[in-house]
């Protein structure tokens, strides 16, 4: 812990503990908008399963592309752009490789992202008092969460053939995996990964924040975007990693909420509607129909919010002018959600730049690249190859060039 702080320390940080909170980072020093707060490799990380739909991602630098890419000869599970990403992450991938190494084909299919990351932990000794540290939250977790990180663990003690190991301490680290980790995505917030960051666990989450976490590789970055003065905690978006699966239960939830609070609203609305049928004259009934014209049309945007999560979905169909209109109706949307240097925001008016310059709208285009620029600046850094691209091809669609997305 002391070499934490010291470390901390140099950064312009330190760490507190709050009886609300827990452990917090607190500034010793000011950071402006842009600024780099801390910069960290993870503990342990493993890029997502590789599937027909997707394309591979690099174990060592978390490069996804659909060639150039080549599968550990041992392991086969884990993949590399090159001998100098295997090198690199060869301290880490031993352990693991070897425990994959001993499982026959049918079991590998079985090793997901989140077992092949609690080998490394389960095995180290670096940090590990720190990994000790972090929340596990056993009390408030589901029997149905509590079976799966079991089975995780047998697949883990099959793995590392460790006849004395801990199930009930393995399976306390998978509910702090689960607390803790944090998803690694691209510049344009695409899933590449997860990862565990000891320093990064300990910043608060807020709905208003004054810092964001982005990743350069598989490098945790956190920049500020507020000013944030000294002895002030650094606070980042809210945000976890999630399954699709724990996101789809997530969304059949929220939608039978929905759908209950839309039949209690039909109910208010008729009575509403008989009281004003009865007590207002012929032009407030006209106004109500109306009304309802606006309300039928905020419940086909809910339907399509649900029915189409991207523009990019239509981009795969090849439907430009699909995906523009999306994006047109879902702005207004980003700009209540995301206010301020929020990174979904820059990206959503890069999106609408990239599919306005498609579309021919040249003057439309640059004045959302512009907007794109001025939060993603802030948020993802100046020297990223993301953000040289945007700021010339933002440069190419102001003098009128061809779009070059």
């Amino acid at each position: 812990m002391e070499e934490l702080q010291s470390f901390l320390e140099n950064e312009g940080l330190t760490v507190s503990s709050d009886p609300m909170k827990g452990r917090c980072l607190i500034a010793n020093k000011v950071f402006s908008p842009g600024d780099v707060i801390i910069r960290e490799e993870p503990y342990a990380c493993a890029p997502k399963r590789f599937t027909s739909t997707s394309d591979p991602v690099c174990q060592g630098c978390f490069k996804s592309s659909k060639s150039n890419l080549h599968k550990c000869s041992a392991c086969q599970v884990v993949w590399y752009c090159g001998i100098e990403c295997q090198r690199f992450d060869w301290k880490m991938h031993k352990i693991e490789c070897q425990a994959i190494s001993r499982l026959d084909n049918n079991w590998r299919n079985s090793v997901t992202p989140e077992i092949r990351l609690m080998i490394v932990p389960t095995t180290a000794i670096d940090n590990y008092k720190l990994v000790q540290k972090l929340v596990a939250h056993l009390s408030s977790i589901s029997e149905e969460k509590l079976l799966l990180y079991t089975r995780e663990a047998e697949i883990v003690k099959l793995m590392l053939q460790w006849p004395d190991i801990n199930l009930s301490e393995t399976i306390e680290n998978f509910s702090k995996l689960s607390c803790n980790a944090h998803t690694i995505t691209d510049s344009k917030m695409g899933p590449l990964g997860i990862g565990l960051y000891l320093v990064v666990s300990m910043i608060n989450h807020s709905c208003s924040p004054n810092s964001v976490l982005v990743f350069e590789g598989r490098e945790a970055v956190i920049r500020a975007v507020q000013h944030v003065q000294k002895g002030k905690y650094s606070c980042n978006q809210c945000g976890v990693a999630r399954s699709k699966k724990d996101s789809a239960q997530f969304l059949r939830k929220l939608g039978s909420i929905m759908d209950k609070a839309a039949m209690e609203a039909l109910s208010v609305h008729k009575k509403a509607e008989k009281l004003l049928m009865e007590a207002c004259c012929s032009s407030s009934y006209s106004l109500m129909k109306m009304q309802n014209i606006v309300l039928q049309s905020f419940d086909e945007f809910l339907d399509l919010k649900f029915l189409v999560q991207e523009p990019q979905d239509y981009v795969k169909l090849g439907d430009m002018q699909k995906a523009l209109e999306y994006c047109r109706l879902t702005m207004p949307t980003y700009q209540r959600t995301y206010t301020g240097l929020h990174p979904l925001l820059g990206l959503r008016y890069y999106t609408c730049g990239k599919l306005e310059w498609k579309n021919g709208n040249k003057e439309i285009a640059v004045e959302f690249l512009e907007k794109a620029v001025d939060i993603l600046q802030y948020t993802h850094g100046t020297e990223t190859q993301f953000m040289k691209e945007l700021l010339v091809n933002s440069e190419k669609a102001r003098i009128g060039g061809p779009c070059e997305f």
